[in-house]
């Protein structure tokens, strides 16, 4: 069985210059749920599309999921805080998705 990290969403995507994901800010918070959801079920089920970089490039996530049907490997995905839920199966670890690394707490 593979395990993917904790996942976790971060307004700090967000910040102009620091993303690499999400060619659509408003998107963002939808990538990670349908990153896995891609890798888990081939598409995405809840997200709204499948996320492209700024230069629009597809997701790694269709990759991963090419060699995953190659390998045929179980996962097992660490929830530490999804902005947004996924369709695909979770462990929770986490229930807030992180703030702005820049902003004061």
């Amino acid at each position: 069985m593979s395990v993917v990290p904790a996942e976790n969403d971060t307004d700090t995507a967000h910040i102009t210059g620091i993303r690499t994901a999400g060619a659509d800010p408003d998107a963002i918070v939808h990538t990670l749920g349908a990153d896995l959801e891609i890798v888990e079920y081939g598409h995405q089920l809840q997200a709204p599309a499948v996320p492209v970089s700024l230069t629009g490039c597809p997701t790694p996530a269709v990759s991963t999921r090419a060699v995953r049907e190659f390998r045929e490997f179980d996962l097992l995905v660490v929830d530490a805080g999804l902005a947004r839920s996924t369709a695909a199966p979770t462990v929770t670890v986490g229930d807030e998705f992180g703030n702005d690394v820049t902003a004061s707490v």
